[in-house]
């Protein structure tokens, strides 16, 4: 590494920066052991070079030019050398292997490497050569000494002083000036008149207030004190393409510049709902022929703010972006860090004014050393992020084509969401010109490529079941193959468990003799019956039996108030209702009283054509989930649905008559079908925990008792699991999915060290049957939130914008979920109405609206972004806080109700409300009639626990007893 080598006559002068400089300088200070402000590039001289020769060009060049003796120092300073040693190092490429590999090689450890201003200079030349023809000449400079323009007229002065030294000629006068003038004129203008009109300007371009920072969304953390990893994109454009754009822009009096910033700008609004966007536009800083041949550092960035509005026609939009571009050309020496000071950028939680930056290198590497041309030269880039995105034009002389590259944050766009996001936003630039009248939402978002691939690439792999049958069908298919495999297990409520089992016989034939009594009670196809049953073979029996019956089941929880059940009865219309003991709450209500544990027939009542009326078209189960309005909504769902998810599962997670399902799920929430049903269609098994909620060690105990093999859960459950692995460890456990509510990447990195079972993150509404997607966790980096997966068999998930037009890969929108395994409907038509909707995407099909928002990564992974209601998920159940503040209105003297879910410490999330009236009662009687469920409301006043809530909500009062 060379160091400064100060002449011994000449002594060194200390300057100041000058007002550019000062901003480069003020960026290092806020980011000092990063590399962003390094800039350069390399070019490929072909041909032999006389490296003597070019060391003395090398060195007549610094003597010449001050910038090249510049030693910018940390404290704000700078000293001018009177001599350096020019820093340039020669490296032989290796005679033998791939020249070209290790330039590469070389080029990535080489661009790590930092300048220590004060102690080195902070430029630093490298040749790689073979000795003969082949060569690369790589060119590093701190952004303190050295802007773009100025690193295009160092090759060509230094080409020129080469060329003649090596034919003898004499070295063409240098034209530049001295940069210590240069610096003196900057600081004489922050105290003219000049400076303050810019000043004007500025603060009537930005209001006082600053907008919100825009950028694609967060997908991560840089570490603390860094700026984040840059993604890298290029995509050249072909004379072809570029020409007719080109003229369309030029005949309204743009130029590409205003479409890049343009296009960016619509970007931002459509993905992420910009209305004002801050671009940075770098300017040359350089008047007159005399500094712009002069060496160093003159650049400035103006901060235009555009606002592309709802509304806006693209022509608005460009005009709009060419009159910010052109005034700030006219007012472009006044400082960023002035406009960034006077705004108070700190206090908004900004660490840059800017949103963006575009700029356009207009370059020409038309030059050669003697007889040897440079060849393939190109702009260097660094390897960390100053902005979320950077978008720079990219124009070297004659060049048949124009390159645009795109920088992106590690923490907003990975790799291939950053080359994307290229092709969008020439797409984009493209479009410009032929839709000036049109408004900004008509302008197609995506390639047709993208296009296509998020419509039907993502799900073109999918399986689809062509003949589904019913998970009767498939329970009665076991029962056939293996009639004494055991089917279910459960214990006694005792002390010392005792254990009890029925097989596949056993329980074909108990379902059969339940199915005809209910036939007899005068069921009919498609009727619902309701099951007001614990968890209990009972329960499974109700579920077998129902559906071979020809009707369809409505789970109702046990542990909900009497009129919150009648309200769901009546809702249903229920044709019957079985439950363990018949009581007040059932007198009226057609009935079957179904005793716990048989008597179970011993033999096979013979067989008879009714024996199975289920059918794949027709209605499955019923479930209420909570209502906005503060009415429950009945999600129907069908046969044909159920089994295609049950399909999947089977299929992906490989399961076999070997396995066992725990259910400990509270049978009313639809995960509980796991492990109920699941089992049954592939011959495997499952163990029934006793009714009630269970310890971790309990749970554990249990299913090493049983040897269970798989278990559905949520995230408070799964916690406790491995809270109760501790004790008892369960060999047996291969598999588990979780769902319900957001997983948190430690719990789930977790679950996977200890256990060495695999975990399956799932996502979807009741409305999606069970779930609608699923990711398989691997281990995963602790701030950023795990994906949610890709679409399951005979499922399509697509991301819409609020025209219901699809977004690209890694923008946030509206969830649709479509395909086979919908629900059918709600059970008020009204509700099913404003939910399900035409697929455009495939005519004659339906997608539903789930309220969720989300994004799809370029491998197709879903990831959840939270709703855009109100609506929530506690403990795995979904739960409308509209409804909440419904059942509380009910109370007596409430007028007013707030509900929010809230998290106090380190203990569960729960559900607080804040009740006001005119006539109120005592805090103490209301919280009485909360928890009596007075006043009709149904509502629970207790913690929020798995299994409480279904179709119903509980509030819990704030500590001292307030409300």
């Amino acid at each position: 590494m060379a160091a400064p080598d100060p002449g011994p006559d000449t002594p060194e002068l200390s300057l100041p920066l000058s007002l550019s400089q000062h901003e480069v300088w003020l960026d290092q200070r806020l980011w000092p052991d990063s590399g962003h402000l390094h800039i350069g590039g390399c070019c490929h001289p072909e041909g032999p070079l006389d490296l003597d020769c070019l060391q003395r060009a090398l060195e007549l060049m610094v003597a010449e030019s001050e910038a090249l003796r510049l030693l910018p120092e940390r404290g704000g300073r700078q000293r001018l050398l009177p001599r350096v040693r020019p820093p340039l190092q020669h490296i032989a490429l290796p005679a033998q292997g791939d020249a070209e590999a290790f330039i590469e090689r070389w080029w990535l450890e080489e661009r790590q490497q930092r300048f220590e201003l004060g102690r080195e200079l902070p430029w630093r030349l490298s040749l790689l050569s073979d000795g003969r023809q082949r060569h690369a000449l790589y060119l590093r400079f701190h952004h303190l000494v050295m802007d773009g323009w100025g690193t295009q007229r160092f090759l060509q002065r230094w080409t020129e002083i080469y060329s003649a030294l090596l034919v003898g000629r004499p070295v063409p006068a240098y034209e530049g000036g001295a940069y210590s003038e240069h610096v003196r004129e900057s600081l004489a203008y922050r105290d003219s008149p000049a400076f303050a009109r810019d000043a004007d300007y500025w603060a009537r371009q930005w209001p006082a207030l600053l907008p919100a920072a825009q950028a694609p969304r967060q997908r991560g953390t840089a570490a603390a004190g860094r700026l984040p990893a840059l993604h890298l994109a290029r995509l050249r454009i072909s004379r072809l393409e570029l020409d007719p754009v080109l003229q369309g822009l030029q005949a309204r009096g743009h130029s590409l510049f205003d479409a890049a910033v343009a296009a960016l700008c619509l970007y931002l609004h459509r993905g992420q709902g910009a209305d004002a966007v801050a671009v940075g536009m770098p300017s040359l800083g350089r008047s007159g022929a005399r500094w712009r041949a002069t060496l160093g550092m003159f650049a400035t960035v103006q901060p235009l703010l555009i606002r592309p509005r709802p509304g806006l026609s693209v022509g608005q939009l460009l005009g709009q972006v060419h009159q910010q571009v052109a005034g700030g050309l006219r007012h472009a020496r006044y400082p960023l860090s002035e406009t960034a000071h006077r705004l108070q950028l700190l206090r908004s939680g900004r660490d840059s004014l800017l949103d963006a930056m575009v700029s356009l290198e207009r370059q020409s590497y038309a030059l050669s050393f003697g007889d040897s041309p440079l060849t393939r030269a190109s702009q260097s880039f660094g390897t960390e992020a100053r902005y979320p995105l950077a978008l720079t034009l990219c124009e070297f002389g004659d060049s048949e084509a124009v390159e645009l590259v795109l920088e992106a944050a590690d923490k907003h766009c990975g790799a291939a969401e950053t080359a994307l996001l290229l092709r969008r936003l020439w797409h984009l630039m493209a479009q410009l010109p032929q839709n000036l009248e049109a408004p900004l939402e008509r302008l197609e978002l995506l390639p047709a490529a993208e296009r296509e691939a998020l419509i039907l690439g993502l799900h073109q792999d999918l399986a689809r079941l062509e003949r589904p049958q019913t998970f009767v069908q498939q329970f009665l298919r076991q029962a056939r193959l293996a009639p004494q495999a055991t089917a279910l297990v459960w214990e006694d409520e005792t002390t010392t468990p005792s254990s009890h089992s029925l097989s596949y016989a056993q329980l074909d034939a108990a379902s059969l003799h339940l199915a005809r009594q209910l036939r007899g009670r005068g069921l009919r196809s498609c009727d619902w019956v309701a099951l007001l049953l614990p968890r209990s073979p009972a329960l499974l029996l109700a579920l077998l039996a129902t559906a071979r019956a020809g009707g369809a089941f409505l789970i109702l929880d046990a542990d909900s108030p009497p009129e919150r059940l009648a309200e769901l009865l009546a809702l249903s219309g229920a044709r019957l209702l079985l439950c363990a003991e018949p009581g007040p709450l059932h007198q009226g209500l057609d009935r079957l009283g179904l005793p716990l544990w048989g008597p179970w027939p011993a033999e096979r009542a013979p067989a008879q054509a009714e024996d199975d009326l289920s059918a794949p078209e027709g209605p499955a189960y019923m479930l209420f989930t909570s209502g906005s309005t503060g009415r429950p909504k009945g999600v129907l769902m069908g046969h044909d649905a159920l089994q295609r998810r049950l399909a999947w599962m089977a299929r992906r997670w490989s399961l076999s008559p070997q396995d066992r399902a725990v259910q400990q799920v509270q049978p009313a929430f639809d995960p509980a079908l796991i492990e109920l049903l699941l089992p049954l269609t592939q011959g495997a098994s499952l163990a029934l925990m006793p009714p009630g909620r269970h310890s971790p060690q309990r749970l554990t105990a249990f299913m090493a008792r049983h040897q269970a093999s798989f278990c559905a859960l949520v995230p408070a459950t799964l916690q406790a699991l491995l809270e109760g692995l501790r004790e008892h460890p369960v060999p047996s456990l291969r598999l588990a999915c979780c769902g319900g509510e957001t997983l948190p990447p430690a719990l789930s990195n977790r679950f996977l060290a200890q256990t060495g079972a695999r975990l399956f993150n799932v996502y979807g509404p009741t409305e999606a049957c069970i779930f609608a997607s699923a990711w398989a966790c691997e281990p995963w980096p602790e701030d950023q939130a795990l994906p949610v997966g890709r679409a399951l068999d005979d499922t399509r998930i697509y991301v819409l914008d609020s025209e219901r037009q699809v977004l690209p890969f890694g923008v946030c929108g509206d969830i649709w979920l479509a395909g086979p395994t919908l629900a059918q409907g709600y059970l008020e038509a009204e509700d099913t109405a404003r939910a399900f909707r035409p697929d455009p995407f495939h005519p004659g099909q339906r997608m539903y609206l789930s309220g969720d928002r989300g994004w799809l990564d370029t491998d197709g992974q879903l990831h959840f972004a939270g709703r855009q209601d109100r609506q929530i998920k506690l403990r795995g159940h979904r739960i409308e806080l509209g409804e909440v503040e419904a059942a509380c209105l009910t109370l007596p003297g409430v007028r007013q109700a707030a509900v929010q879910c809230l998290q106090e410490g380190q203990g569960p999330a729960r559900l607080h409300a804040w009740l006001a009236g005119s006539a109120m009662r005592p805090a103490a009687e209301l919280l009485a009639a909360l928890r009596s469920g007075a006043g009709g409301a149904g509502l629970a006043c207790r913690s929020i626990v798995p299994g409480a809530l279904r179709g119903r909500s509980g509030i819990r009062r704030r500590p001292a007893g307030t409300i």
